[in-house]
């Protein structure tokens, strides 16, 4: 499994004021399919919507083959009160045995956004 994260554009721009896109892209490089999960943590300073309340988004591939990949984009919205700097985010990709109750693998990675005025 890899896992592979960028954002549009590189920065937010406080002045702006607008969001920046995370892209996502899990790819399966091994030669059996795979039943898998996405979750996306961000920091308190960050949402994924304009109100400021979506800070957890999780998504469920039940089957994703052999060499195959699957892309996300999410929106990332500033909160008041965000700082300049870096701010983390926590992307988790855990693979499943047969069924979503038996964890086989997880990769976790942590990603960080550059803050701008």
């Amino acid at each position: 499994m890899e896992l592979v994260t960028r954002f549009t554009p590189f920065r937010m721009k406080l002045a702006n004021r607008e969001p920046v896109q995370l892209f996502v892209e899990v790819l399966n490089d091994e030669k059996a399919d795979k039943m898998l999960s996405l979750s996306i943590s961000l920091d308190r300073t960050l949402s994924f919507d304009k109100g400021g309340y979506k800070t957890d988004a999780s998504e469920r591939i039940e089957k994703l083959a052999a060499g195959q990949s699957k892309r996300f984009y999410y929106d990332l919205f500033p909160k008041p009160g965000i700082r300049l700097g870096n701010t983390p985010i926590k992307v988790t990709l855990t693979e499943y045995y047969n069924s979503y109750e038996y964890v086989q693998n997880q990769v976790v990675k942590t990603v960080a956004l550059k803050v701008e005025e």
